[in-house]
């Protein structure tokens, strides 16, 4: 069922930008309901916004509203974790999270170098919440140290499973030997790529080269093993997004922006695309801000659309735009206005570059601005992460003292 979202937020492509995190929308959208019940308004910088209620600026799809969890998150499991997620209208939720999605291999449930997974947060239970909660599963392969053969696999355990089965079989406990009939349709090729290094910058893991080039002949590659497992999944690319670094950046390693090398080279092997969007700088967040950089999501869609269409030929129609990751800011703080009739999940991760939202922020959500954010980066292979939200509770195995100090995106 497509419902139609009158407000703010929404881009006026309709079907085309299918925007998996849009909770900074909808809370945007609900600014009557930003001063709880009881409180008197926080000192901050005045904003107005005009509502026109009359007008339809686009629909959203049963898939529009979701969630990023991760393999490290301690509550994802939590019973009313998936309680909160169904009651919220949670529709999707994208595994295993972030760059974390760049060195982790589902068969073993594992990360390169030995790096910490919650042992519980495997593949099969993370499609137990999932199922239990009623949305659909949007899968992240391993572009970074993976293969197109272990991408393919996992394809295999997740869809094909059943009598006869001969697909790859998970090491971890609680794992099916004959595979299973989930469905899944969305599988996302790599995390941010452009990250790698080509652009100077380095969070995301890749062992396979620099470039875009190099990233569009192996989704050619990925592509064609995945879908030859099974050819009703639908295949997402990574792209740079239109007006954010580094978008449009050329040198040695990318002779040709990003997305014009990715899309004129690869388009006919995918069915959407990814854009990941941070639009404030970390503590430099404001509630105007928040309120304002909405404005941004129809140029963005627009520029993101006429590459399609620039790139892809006859395919343009069919490939659609995706969100899988979107914060105030790409490291924390991050600030968050939380209305005070919301439905907060106690996920790890939340909406995207990771709003820890636990079990506590019930207790604290009649306050205007939550700061909770949990950071996963990598430098050096080696991943720290940062979980404020709670400053007296120590986040095993890590602590605020491993906040990242440089500033690199992080999902």
């Amino acid at each position: 069922m497509t419902r139609t979202f009158i407000g703010l937020c929404t881009p006026r492509w309709r079907g085309k930008w299918i925007t998996f995190t849009t909770l900074l929308c909808l809370l945007a959208s609900s600014v009557a309901l930003l001063i709880p019940l009881g409180k008197t308004a926080e000192a901050a910088t005045s904003a107005q916004i005009t509502v026109n209620a009359n007008q339809a600026l686009g629909n959203l799809t049963s898939a529009s509203e979701g969630l990023n969890v991760a393999i490290w998150d301690g509550n994802m499991l939590d019973s009313a974790s998936t309680t909160a997620i169904k009651n919220a209208g949670v529709a999707a939720l994208r595994y295993p999270g972030g760059s974390a999605s760049d060195i982790y291999h589902w068969q073993s449930h594992s990360e390169d170098n030995g790096g910490f997974v919650n042992p519980s947060d495997t593949f099969d239970a993370f499609m137990g919440v999932a199922q239990s909660s009623g949305a659909q599963a949007m899968i992240t392969v391993n572009y970074g140290s993976g293969t197109p053969q272990e991408a393919a696999g996992w394809v295999h355990y997740a869809n094909k499973g059943g009598s006869g089965y001969n697909g790859p079989v998970p090491t971890y406990s609680g794992g099916s030997s004959t595979g299973h009939t989930y469905g899944i349709k969305y599988w996302e090729i790599g995390n941010e790529v452009y990250g790698d290094g080509t652009y100077g910058s380095t969070w995301e893991n890749n062992t396979h080269g620099l470039g875009p080039a190099t990233y569009a002949d192996n989704v050619i590659s990925f592509s064609q093993a995945m879908k030859a497992v099974d050819s009703s999944i639908q295949v997402g690319a990574v792209l740079t997004t239109p007006g954010n670094w580094p978008d449009g950046v050329t040198n040695s390693n990318s002779p040709q922006p990003w997305n014009t090398t990715v899309l004129s080279t690869a388009c006919s092997a995918i069915d959407f695309v990814i854009i990941h969007w941070y639009p404030q700088g970390p503590g430099s967040e404001s509630d105007s801000g928040l309120l304002s950089d909405t404005s941004q999501i129809a140029g963005m869609a627009s520029t993101a659309r006429s590459e399609i269409n620039q790139y892809c030929g006859s395919h343009a129609s069919a490939v659609q735009i995706m969100t899988g990751g979107t914060c105030t800011t790409a490291l924390p703080p991050a600030t968050i206005i939380a209305p005070r009739s919301t439905a907060v999940p106690s996920m790890g991760i939340m909406a995207s570059c990771p709003l820890a939202v636990r079990r506590n922020l019930r207790r604290i959500r009649h306050s205007r601005r939550i700061t909770a954010c949990r950071c996963s980066v990598i430098s050096s292979r080696r991943e720290t992460r940062w979980s404020p939200l709670h400053p007296t509770r120590t986040w095993s195995p890590f602590t605020p003292s491993s906040r990242p100090t440089a500033t690199w995106p992080c999902c």
